[in-house]
């Protein structure tokens, strides 16, 4: 392939790009849609794939032919498909998702309206995006929608970086590439502080690894400004790096052991910098934790579960009741968990198969320690995700362990690098047959990470888009209400939905939401009226509509009989109707 060509197929891939976005901005949402992969045009989805797939082979092929202009365009632009691949909801014009997304909204509008973050316990994304906002003018809404798919490139940067000092500068392009295409988890999506933190943990190791090749204490000062930070990005990124700390202690300290073949005091002073930093985030996490309003029901929660009188079924168990509900079981429950978890399992297999390869070229390597570090920091997650599911541990929902699948995921580029890199090589019996197998696998990967980023009936889960209509219908019902008169809903949660319009501390007064009985107990012959038995407001918006007549349906709680019925329920007076939300009164 000549330079004329990889720069024709560049252009080719740029030009995609701008069509896509082009298509996508010029058929924005008209309302709620239960999957973004449907309603966007197919348009946007193949100039995504073309302009892809030509990165993807300019840089394998610069790669190869050892063409570095090539390597950085060819990824550059995978980068590119990366963040428009992300923000093609609020390009498409989505306005929030719902949940806690809108809680962080209203937690960086207060920061904006009082200057000052009250009670929250872990402040730093919230203030950064205050700043971002005041300092660049943004609403703090829409921002919210593109702050994450950009702060990801740091992640893709930290982990190139992390990936050339632990295995070297051919292993880094490829893990560059691998990091592009694998789209593990939502917090690629979502205004997460937790997915934020662990976005970052590559560039703490990058510094912790190069203080400890060099000893340059410029390091020290970047690793410990994290060790402070961690604590009030998300406290359990902070416990998770206190181990991961540990860990790298004792890998340290058996790796001089074997070396020196005897324990002397030396051997505890060469490693005081580390000692250093888990005292700093131990003592800052501990200051952290007793202050928590969460510290004593965790801790009665991880109490009884040591103690053996928590009630609380394991949580693969739960997980079963939940897959029978819509209908799932023997089959279909594989289908799903390789639709939803099919990326990172390929990583993680991927990962194994290094660990094989390291073990057996364990020489060839010149950061053993490191390299062995970033396997047991992985694993570990993976052990705990598994424990927490099967409930070998005890007590490890308390610190919210099922989460761990995504710490198991911010690695594993990195480690499947060493295996990528030895299939490489194959070229028989078939030249380029590496290649291909790699091909194949990571487009697998990517695929199944792309479909699974946004929830939809794929995954059997309903969208989680906020539209303008739910902001309309819940500011006006806010605006117009008691106080003191109940809220009842199907999925929505009033409380968020307030967080997002006026800001986390306006929010004190919002009536409590309770939620509407199954098929409005009309199956029993009563009026909406006589279930609820006091004043209330009943709000009813498409998402319900959509969710339970749709995607799950097999659950059975409504059907498109009872939406009907609430029309000509005359014991409720409808207050407020628009495309997507109905509001009624229920007087007693």
């Amino acid at each position: 392939m000549k330079n004329k060509f990889i720069k024709s197929f560049l252009i080719i891939s740029f030009i995609s790009l701008i069509f896509a976005c082009i298509f996508a901005y010029e058929n924005p949402a008209s309302g709620y849609e239960s999957s973004i992969y449907s309603s966007t045009p197919i348009l946007v989805w193949l100039f995504l794939c073309l302009a892809a797939s030509i990165g993807y082979l300019v840089s394998l092929y610069s790669l190869k032919n050892k063409k570095h202009i090539g390597i950085f365009f060819g990824i550059f632009s995978l980068i590119l498909c990366r963040v428009i691949f992300l923000t093609v909801p609020p390009i498409r014009g989505y306005v929030s998702w719902v949940g806690d997304h809108m809680a962080h909204i209203g937690n960086i509008k207060d920061i904006i309206s009082f200057g000052t973050f009250g009670t929250l316990d872990y402040p730093i994304v919230h203030i950064i995006l205050s700043a971002v906002s005041l300092i660049c003018n943004l609403d703090v809404t829409p921002l919210s929608m593109y702050s994450t798919p950009f702060f990801t490139l740091l992640f893709v940067l930290s982990i190139y970086m992390l990936t050339k000092i632990t295995l070297g500068n051919k292993y880094a392009y490829i893990s560059l590439i691998a990091v592009v295409l694998f789209l593990p988890s939502r917090y690629n999506i979502y205004l997460m502080p937790n997915g934020w933190a662990l976005f970052t943990l590559p560039i703490f190791f990058y510094a912790i690894f190069k203080y400890l090749d060099s000893k340059n204490h410029s390091w020290t000062l970047i690793s410990i400004l994290f060790l402070i930070i961690y604590p009030f990005f998300h406290p359990q990124v902070a416990l998770y790096v206190i181990l991961t700390l540990w860990l790298i202690l004792s890998l340290k300290i058996f790796e001089k052991i074997i070396q020196i073949r005897e324990v002397n005091n030396k051997i505890f002073l060469n490693s005081k910098g580390i000692l250093i930093n888990i005292s700093i985030i131990s003592l800052i996490f501990s200051a952290w934790l007793l202050k928590s309003k969460r510290f004593y029901p965790n801790f009665r929660i991880l109490f009884k579960s040591f103690s053996g009188k928590a009630t609380s079924s394991a949580s693969i168990d739960s997980k079963l009741e939940k897959f029978s509900k819509v209908g799932m079981e023997g089959f279909s429950i594989i289908t799903y968990i390789i639709k939803a978890m099919g990326s990172e399992l390929i990583f993680v297999l991927m990962s194994f198969c290094s660990l094989l390869s390291f073990i057996k070229y364990y020489k060839n390597y010149s950061n053993k320690c490191g390299i062995l570090t970033i396997f047991t920091i992985t694993f570990l997650a993976f052990f705990l995700y598994v424990a927490v599911n099967l409930n070998i541990i005890p007590g490890l929902k308390s610190i919210g362990a099922d989460r761990f699948i995504a710490y198991v995921s911010i690695f594993t580029p990195i480690l499947s690098s060493i295996f990528i890199f030895s299939i490489l090589k194959i070229n028989k019996p078939i030249k380029n047959l590496g290649i291909l197998i790699i091909s194949i696998i990571l487009i697998s990967s990517s695929i199944l990470g792309g479909l699974n980023m946004y929830p939809s009936n794929y995954t059997v889960l309903p969208s989680p888009q906020a539209t303008l209509m739910n902001f309309y219908g819940y500011s006006w019902l806010f605006n117009n209400n008691h106080d003191e008169i109940e809220i009842l809903s199907i999925m929505s949660v009033p409380s968020r939905v307030k967080d997002a319009i006026l800001g986390i501390s306006k929010v004190k007064n919002t009536p409590s939401r309770i939620s509407l009985p199954d098929h409005f107990n009309y199956y029993e012959g009563v009026s909406l009226r006589d279930s609820v038995r006091k004043d209330s407001y009943v709000f009813i918006s498409e998402i319900d509509r959509v969710t339970y007549t749709g995607i799950w349906e097999n659950v059975g709680r409504f059907n498109n009989m009872d939406f009907e019925k609430t029309y000509s329920d005359k014991t409720i007076n409808l207050i407020y109707s628009s495309k997507e939300d109905n509001i009624w009164l229920v007087q007693n």
